[in-house]
């Protein structure tokens, strides 16, 4: 009997190369192929799970056969929660309009504070800025990307969602490529599953791969087995 095979991506950075305006990175051709290829196979689930607001995968991902997760898989918040994003989401506006290139994405369960089209002279005040005043903020996590500071108003994420969804005996396979994607990794791990990062830095994956081409060549090598 083939073994289920249960398939965790992130997209920035992990399916699509990152750009300088986030608006533009989706995943190749070529990926979605692969990918679509993959998701028809009848033992092999796979969940597109990413910060990004759900309609923005919709168009970047369009394929019927694959799970599509945003804002980390997390999907309500509280009453008292949405107050306080909605007092943090007026401070970050105003440190926004002192930094241009900067913009603050609001989302349902989430502020994300994008800053890659801030001049790099300026980056560095600019986060230290953001750990200075968002740092602590009562009641969310802070989430640090590549060029993206997000504060997420709940306890939930990636790594509850695999906890969620993943079938017993299952192999679990997550990948991503930053410190967003890192409780992901624990829970892969934790299920005996199979985590990977793409590029470098501190992590708790089990293995790396450099570029998304290479999560790509990952992808079409599942496609030979079961």
């Amino acid at each position: 009997m083939t073994r289920r095979l249960m398939l965790y991506l992130d997209l920035d950075g992990t399916l699509a190369a990152i750009r300088r305006h986030p608006e533009k990175a989706k995943p190749s051709a070529e990926t979605l192929r692969v990918l679509s290829r993959l998701a028809k196979k009848p033992c092999v689930k796979i969940f597109i799970v990413s910060g990004r607001k759900k309609g923005f995968l919709e168009k970047a991902v369009p394929l019927g056969n694959v799970t599509l997760v945003g804002e980390h898989g997390v999907c309500v918040i509280s009453g008292k929660a949405k107050r306080g994003m909605a007092a943090a989401a007026r401070r970050m506006l105003a440190v926004s309009r002192r930094y241009p290139g900067s913009r603050v994405e609001r989302k349902k369960t989430s502020l994300a504070f994008h800053y890659r089209a801030v001049g790099r002279r300026r980056q560095r005040s600019l986060e230290e800025t953001l750990e200075r005043n968002f740092g602590g903020t009562k009641g969310a996590r802070v989430l640090r990307g590549k060029k993206v500071f997000e504060l997420v108003f709940s306890e939930e994420g990636k790594g509850t969602l695999i906890g969620k969804t993943a079938k017993k005996g299952a192999l679990v396979i997550a990948i991503g490529d930053d410190a967003t994607d890192e409780d992901m990794f624990r829970q892969a791990n934790a299920l005996g599953g199979i985590s990977i990062r793409v590029g470098g830095g501190k992590t708790e994956a089990l293995y790396s791969v450099r570029s998304t081409a290479d999560v790509r060549e990952i992808l079409r090598a599942l496609l030979l087995c079961g």
